[in-house]
């Protein structure tokens, strides 16, 4: 995330959702062809446009990248110089997120949109919101998902167009703060006073080695 995302979230001591809508890949919650044939000629046409457009206009999103390792492309296509990784775990996430809001995690399928696709144990509204075409399986990603009609009906807000804030604990939530592996050697004592001034001196934050040189 970038230098604003990351001043937000812990000004804020929230999590950004986007809503499917305003994310980059304009294939975001577009049904596989197979099942978009299916719904339609199983539903009438207003209740089909419906259901096909759900998801774009009401499902909102958290993203996040599962490995075990550093990821050299993801850092240079979502980082900058002052660019973060925020290190945590499903188990984590799940302590982070008061257990009033209600939320899945999916880990995103990368498919062929105009293959085959199994429809063996049925299909939701929020099946889409985990699909991706497999051009983007280097991002290994999973997702937080919310329903935003849950969120209006609880809380009683209409959440803005483009995306929701979704309370939680960072101190629960972040284990490790990874700077990018580009960023400046300088920038690291004033992130960790950063942390400091909000309360969260005890997350360790160190630099990215993934381009760190090693002589055998």
């Amino acid at each position: 995330m970038d230098l604003e995302r990351m001043l937000a979230m812990l000004s804020a001591k929230c999590l950004y959702f986007g809503r499917l809508d305003t994310l980059k890949d304009p294939w975001e919650s577009v049904w596989p062809g197979v099942i978009a044939e299916a719904i339609k000629k199983s539903m009438a046409a207003g209740n089909c446009d419906s259901l096909l457009e759900y998801g774009r206009r009401n499902i909102y999103v958290n993203c996040w990248h599962v490995s075990e390792h550093q990821s050299a492309a993801l850092w240079e296509q979502y980082s900058r110089s002052a660019g973060f990784a925020i290190r945590s775990t499903v188990g984590a996430i799940k302590r982070a997120i008061a257990p009033t809001t209600r939320y899945l995690i999916g880990e995103i399928k990368y498919v062929d949109y105009d293959g085959d696709f199994p429809l063996s144990n049925g299909i939701t509204v929020f099946d889409p919101a985990v699909l991706k075409r497999k051009s983007f399986e280097h991002e290994r990603e999973v997702r937080i998902i919310l329903c935003p009609s849950v969120l209006i009906k609880e809380t009683a807000v209409h959440p803005p167009r483009d995306g929701i804030e979704v309370p939680v604990d960072l101190k629960s939530l972040i284990e490790e703060i990874l700077l990018s592996p580009i960023a400046p050697r300088w920038l690291q004592p004033h992130v960790e006073a950063m942390f400091t001034a909000f309360g969260l001196a005890s997350i360790r934050v160190k630099p990215s080695d993934l381009y760190d040189s090693h002589i055998y």
